[in-house]
């Protein structure tokens, strides 16, 4: 889906293209939404899933069966926790992120200035919220 979208809103890119405006803010929204997506995942697991116990619940109940001890078996107790559910897309946008820069780092000296100025800006944006700076 992604591969989809981003050859229609970067054709122009592709091709080497002076951009209208259009093209300019519609290239801005969809990063945009990628990157403000991508740290709404980011922050549910550092925030809530990294901060709250997520100890397992069965640590809490009453065995209901029980082992009896052997000389040859050293039986141990384990306690483990679970981190909230981390899903794939977060890598899908970053990739998609990466793809977009090296389009934009590969066109800056292309195009009318406004398009040679957008390039720029998409740049920084991206190396910002990739922590590339």
């Amino acid at each position: 889906m992604f591969a989809d979208i981003h050859n229609v809103i970067f054709a122009s890119s592709k091709a080497g293209r002076n951009l209208s405006i259009y093209e300019r803010m519609t290239q801005k929204n969809f990063i945009d939404a990628i990157i403000v997506s991508s740290n709404r995942a980011v922050e549910k697991t550092t925030k809530k899933a990294l901060h709250h116990s997520n100890t397992c619940c069965f640590a809490s109940k009453v065995p209901e069966f029980t082992i009896e001890p052997r000389e040859e078996v050293q039986l141990r107790t384990l306690h483990f926790s679970s981190m909230g559910r981390v899903s794939e897309a977060v890598s899908v946008k970053r990739g998609e992120l990466l793809k977009i820069l090296k389009l934009a780092e590969s066109k800056r000296n292309t195009g009318s200035v406004e398009t040679r100025n957008h390039y720029e800006d998409l740049i920084i944006r991206v190396k910002e919220a990739l922590n590339m700076r």
